[in-house]
């Protein structure tokens, strides 16, 4: 029988699922008013603003001293290389592809777990990803076919990098509330990203360039601190697995909102696809084990 995940973060994955994949065909616009660094720069300023508030309204304090490190190291991993990689993808790579290439980053976690033990992985779980990653080659072989690109390479860097940023910042979810850890890293990411905010100040478009406007308040808001908090919330209340298996419906859902945005038609093998990457998380998720080197999550 299927285990049944709890109501609260099902809701919170289909949040994100819905929201999240914008920011790769918004990313593709925003490159009509910025370069890639100069997109990343004003996003995650933007992004820092308005959430220190959110972190003095909350009254979080900052990370102890000993953990300063892995919050700055996950910062810079798994929001400014993540975002800055899908950005330099997207300038030859339609938003479809990219967020297919980037979604592969679950398997370097089923690898990565598999070899140290942190998390049972069984046939089951392997088999699920095989499914979900057919499903996703489906919906990037709509237009036409992969092509060898540098946009793939940065996409795989892109989801590599995401990747690397949760395994770093696993620890923390037992020491820190849920909504500081995903509070404090866009932040600690624009802190990194300071330098190039002030070389590409002067890319900030004008008043009339309201495309451009939009993009930089839509994937700072919503895309980055929205995002984040939700995707918080979910590595505390999930397994890592579970957890990083949500990735497989964002390419699904990013090529559904490049229809409107970029006019990225959609094709019958997507809507197979999509089948395919739902099928494949519900074998992943139906005999899932739990951590092994922890019990069940607290909720907070």
């Amino acid at each position: 029988m299927l285990k049944q995940l709890p109501m609260k973060p099902l809701i919170y994955a289909a949040l994100l699922i819905i929201v999240w994949p914008l920011s790769y065909p918004l990313a593709r616009l925003g490159l009509h008013y910025f370069s890639p660094e100069g997109l990343l720069a004003w996003r995650l300023e933007a992004a820092a603003l308005v959430m220190a508030l959110y972190v003095l309204h909350q009254r979080f304090p900052l990370p102890a001293r000993a953990d300063l490190v892995r919050f700055f190291a996950s910062g810079m991993l798994g929001v400014f290389g993540f975002i800055y990689f899908i950005n330099l993808a997207s300038k030859t790579l339609p938003a479809g592809e990219v967020s297919f290439l980037v979604s592969i980053n679950p398997l370097y976690l089923v690898i990565r777990n598999a070899v140290t033990g942190h998390e049972k992985v069984t046939g089951r779980v392997l088999a699920g990803s095989l499914v979900s990653l057919a499903g996703l080659a489906m919906i990037t072989l709509w237009s036409g076919a992969l092509r060898v690109d540098i946009g793939m390479v940065y996409a795989l860097v892109s989801g590599l990098s995401f990747a690397c940023g949760m395994v770093v910042q696993k620890p923390l979810f037992t020491r820190y509330p849920m909504a500081m850890i995903g509070a404090w890293l866009p932040i600690m990411a624009a802190i990194g990203a300071l330098p190039l905010w002030l070389l590409h100040f002067h890319e900030m478009p004008q008043q009339t360039a309201w495309q451009g406007i939009g993009v930089v308040l839509f994937t700072a808001f919503v895309g980055t601190n929205a995002a984040y908090l939700v995707w918080a919330y979910l590595n505390k209340a999930l397994t890592q697995t579970q957890a990083s298996s949500i990735i497989y419906f964002l390419p699904f859902s990013a090529s559904l909102t490049a229809v409107p945005i970029l006019g990225e038609q959609m094709a019958m093998t997507s809507w197979i696809g999509g089948a395919a990457i739902v099928l494949g998380s519900v074998i992943t998720h139906a005999k899932l084990t739990r951590r092994v080197t922890s019990g069940p999550a607290q909720q907070s």
